[in-house]
């Protein structure tokens, strides 16, 4: 596998989705909070500060494997001042 792109997404206080490489295959997508923690969803269920998976900030990236995943992949901030990291993986 080898890195095919990547993302750095701020402003979340409204959701927000991934824009993974167009016409290229993604096998793993790595997303991590760096600032504040993020709250995501994968199956099509808006997240809130208080509903979803928690990124938490600082912590190593989150894996998700498939490449139906980053298309279902939505995020909002818990606090004001999160920034998404984003890698993609083909």
């Amino acid at each position: 596998m080898r890195c095919i792109g990547r993302e750095t997404i701020v402003g979340l206080a409204a959701v927000q989705t991934l824009t993974p490489p167009a016409g290229i295959r993604v096998h793993e997508t790595w997303v991590q909070a760096l600032t504040q923690n993020v709250r995501y969803t994968l199956q099509g269920t808006d997240p809130t500060a208080a509903l979803g998976q928690v990124l938490y900030a600082g912590h190593p990236p989150t894996i998700l494997a498939g490449e139906a995943l980053p298309v279902a992949f939505e995020a909002i901030e818990e606090a004001v001042g999160a920034t998404l990291e984003v890698i993609y993986f083909g």
